[in-house]
């Protein structure tokens, strides 16, 4: 990609033109997406951690086709954008967003639904474990009255 301002070549890694500091220009989301997809792709193969032929087939599922029907890659060694013509792969810049124009805001993924409807009522387990406890508490109360009932517990 190059600057919009000076026509210098554009890192992928740099936010801003090296030569004279004007912004990246803005790709559309899908494009923007695929680029960091791609270098952390890059960053995997040459730390070691990709072997190259699980490089380049990983390179090979980032190639799109956009809403016109144009397909679209990366080049594997430059990380330049290419478009197919029909017939060969051309080197073009992306569409870029319009100044004007915002971004989409980004989608929310909702929370699952949990697969049971939830209620006030208590389950099963709770009503089991409320039961026990208050059946120890009365014998331990019926126990008490008992030994008092037959002086086993005195009080002075």
């Amino acid at each position: 990609m190059k600057c919009s301002n000076c026509g210098a070549q554009l890192d992928l890694k740099h936010q801003f033109c090296a030569n004279c500091g004007t912004p990246r220009p803005t790709m559309e989301p899908h494009f923007a997406e695929t680029e960091s997809k791609f270098l952390e792709l890059k960053n995997l193969y040459h730390s070691g951690e990709l072997e190259k032929s699980k490089f380049e087939s990983e390179l090979e599922e980032l190639v799109f086709e956009d809403e016109s029907g144009t397909n679209w890659m990366l080049g594997t060694d430059s990380g330049e954008w290419y478009r197919y013509d029909g017939q060969e792969w051309i080197q073009t810049d992306p569409p870029l967003l319009d100044e004007d124009e915002e971004l989409p805001p980004p989608s929310i993924q909702s929370q699952p639904q949990p697969p049971y409807a939830k209620t006030d009522q208590p389950s099963k387990k709770n009503i089991i474990i409320i039961v026990a406890v208050g059946g120890l508490l009365a014998l331990c109360c019926l126990a008490i009255i008992v030994c008092l009932a037959t002086g086993m517990i005195m009080f002075e």
